[in-house]
């Protein structure tokens, strides 16, 4: 798993905002985990860093992120 900046965390984040369609419904509150793939597409996941192993495929953990009450994603902290 590779770390990246708290700058990219912040750009990614906006990206998703922009970007990405949320396939799920999110929980105002929740914190969630945003993780790139190797093509540089983003996710959300509830699945924390630690969790993923050997076979996932390769991801790069960017932050954790959180559903706002305006409906937005708001870049928490990168762990």
């Amino acid at each position: 798993m590779i770390l990246v900046s708290a700058a990219k965390a912040r750009r990614a984040v906006n990206r998703i905002v922009r970007d990405m369609a949320v396939e799920f419904n999110p929980v105002t509150g929740q914190t969630y985990y945003l993780y790139e793939r190797e093509d540089t597409s983003f996710f959300i996941s509830l699945v924390e860093p630690w969790y993923w192993n050997a076979t996932t495929p390769p991801l790069t953990f960017v932050s954790e992120v959180e559903f706002t009450q305006s409906g937005g994603w708001k870049f928490k902290r990168k762990s």
